[in-house]
């Protein structure tokens, strides 16, 4: 169940992506090689500060279903915890097959926890990564199962099996994967998807992910700095974060400056690493959206930043005009769960 992948997903696959603040739900299916939005939500989780309890987003989710008439529950997601860890590793060249029948030895060498309690999994990439003929490069991924365990009792509790579950910064590299441009494929660029609690990292190049960081820090922390600071409502300082009031411009430097911190010094251990530089960062997620966030991040790491539409070779044809318009506004908040649909089971 616990996989990574990132081949292109089935020809008609649903994916729940549980965040801290949001719920995001997309009903994807393939026709003749071109992907298409069947079907979406994205549904608040926190009021008046508060977030849902477990067994309320199941109840959300469960009637989400029913609302959206997705007939499937069998469905894809994504975990995350304080024990993630994300390896990529050198190892002796071999196929998938000897990859997994030796994986839980070479697992046992990166893991610094028992794999007994663990999900773990790994991945080939099999793209040119400079390395001799007889190594290859790997991606080995393992979560202890207590830090899964609410997501996927959730999920179940909602009257949904599961066919999947992998983790948000493979997801991330999916969903980039699948809307590639040709210019793209020889920069490597920085996919920084910025979450209410945590913000995943993945540099790619040419088909290749060279670098996963999962930070404990998102853009909740900017909300409740604006509450405290402006002595307003959860609600209100969420409105005003997304809208732009003039009176947020004084607090973003300061919010954002430990994540900047964290995201260059993920940077500079990957320029050390690898010997290369990062031509461009991608931001996605709730928090990028916050007024300001683009031009702060180009003026603090030095780099060309914008905001990247996870959709942007999505079909959304079969969608009224009103959900269209709400897609495009809120694409930024789908580009985990639209990589979770492009995993293959």
């Amino acid at each position: 169940m616990f996989k990574l992948s990132k081949k292109k997903g089935s020809a008609s696959s649903v994916a729940i992506d549980i965040g801290t603040q949001y719920v995001k739900i997309v009903e994807l299916v393939k026709n003749n090689q071109i992907q298409k939005v069947k079907n979406y939500k994205i549904l608040n989780l926190v009021s008046d500060g508060k977030r849902f309890l477990s067994k309320e987003i199941s109840r959300l989710i469960k009637k989400s279903f029913s609302e959206m008439n997705i007939d499937a529950k069998v469905v894809k997601t994504t975990v995350s915890g304080k024990s993630l860890v994300v390896r990529h590793v050198d190892l002796p060249k071999m196929s998938e097959k000897e990859l997994k029948s030796s994986l839980r030895y070479q697992a046992d060498l990166h893991i610094p926890f028992s794999l007994d309690e663990a999900f773990f999994d790994a991945y080939i990439i099999n793209n040119n990564t400079g390395l001799p003929e007889n190594r290859m490069r790997v991606i080995i991924v393992a979560i202890k199962r207590k830090d899964a365990d609410e997501t996927i009792k959730t999920i179940k509790r909602a009257g949904c099996s599961l066919d999947l579950v992998t983790v948000d910064s493979i997801a991330l590299f999916n969903a980039f994967e699948n809307g590639i441009t040709d210019t793209e494929k020889n920069d490597t660029i920085a996919l920084v998807d910025i979450g209410a609690s945590k913000t995943n990292i993945n540099v790619v190049n040419n088909g290749v992910s060279l670098l996963c960081r999962e930070i404990k820090y998102g853009g909740i922390k900017f909300t409740e700095l604006l509450m405290e600071s402006l002595e307003i409502s959860f609600d209100e300082a969420e409105e005003k974060k997304i809208a732009g009031d003039d009176t947020i411009i004084p607090y973003i430097s300061e919010t954002f400056k430990p994540l900047i911190r964290d995201i260059r010094a993920s940077f500079d251990y990957f320029e050390g690493l690898m010997g290369g530089s990062i031509q461009k960062v991608y931001l996605s997620g709730g928090g990028s959206l916050t007024r300001g966030i683009v031009d702060l991040f180009k003026e603090k790491l030095g780099i060309h930043v914008l905001l990247w539409n996870p959709l942007r070779k999505i079909d959304d044809s079969e969608l009224m005009d009103k959900d269209k318009e709400f897609l495009i506004s809120h694409s930024s908040f789908l580009s985990v769960c639209m990589g979770i649909a492009e995993t293959s089971s």
